[in-house]
């Protein structure tokens, strides 16, 4: 059919029936579909930020906990440098013995005895005991335990015993004193 046989009247009827046609044409395949995507994307941002924000938390999460196991991870190995780590406990005595009259050389003394006392267990480590004895002045006395506390092992005086040897000493002569000492370091054992 041709347009130009209808009347005018006609014509316009026509054109605006193909004109809705087209309008209803095309809203049914691309305003429609885009609409649903719209409000179905607007509903999905709140979820999806809330998703995000979920995600978020749980990688600074993981994060924090990767950098709390990296410091006590150093913590850890800075603790096990500090401990003697030797494969039997006569070996680890004797390594705090030899620290131990290291550190008296060092200070100006003279080791009168040193003795492993029984050592005690603690779980994955070993707390060594050594008792010392020796005669010093005060001078060398401090020097020593300053000796001992600034060790790159975490040793310590566990107990101390220490008397003058004379009642009386003259103001010239410097007062000698005798010293036993109990000091403790630690084992690590490697399960």
């Amino acid at each position: 059919m041709k347009l130009k046989k209808l009347s005018p009247r006609d014509r316009k009827t026509v054109l605006f029936g193909a004109l809705a046609a087209a309008v209803i044409f095309l809203y049914s395949l691309a305003v429609k579909p885009l609409w649903k995507n719209y409000h179905g994307f607007n509903a999905e941002i709140p979820r999806t930020a809330a998703m995000v924000k979920r995600y978020r938390a749980f990688i600074e999460s993981a994060q924090e906990r990767e950098n709390q196991k990296l410091s006590l991870e150093t913590e850890f190995n800075r603790m096990v440098s500090a401990c003697f780590v030797a494969n039997t406990e006569a070996l680890a005595t004797g390594q705090l013995a030899q620290l131990v009259r290291d550190k008296a050389l060092a200070a100006g003394l003279t080791l009168k005895s040193s003795k492993p006392e029984k050592p005690e267990s603690l779980d994955g480590f070993q707390i060594l005991n050594l008792s010392v004895s020796f005669d010093s002045s005060l001078a060398n006395l401090v020097r020593f335990m300053k000796e001992i506390q600034n060790n790159e092992k975490e040793i310590l005086i566990r107990d101390a015993r220490i008397t003058s040897q004379k009642e009386q000493y003259p103001n010239d002569v410097e007062e000698t004193l005798s010293v036993k000492l109990m000091i403790t370091g630690l084992r690590f054992m490697p399960s």
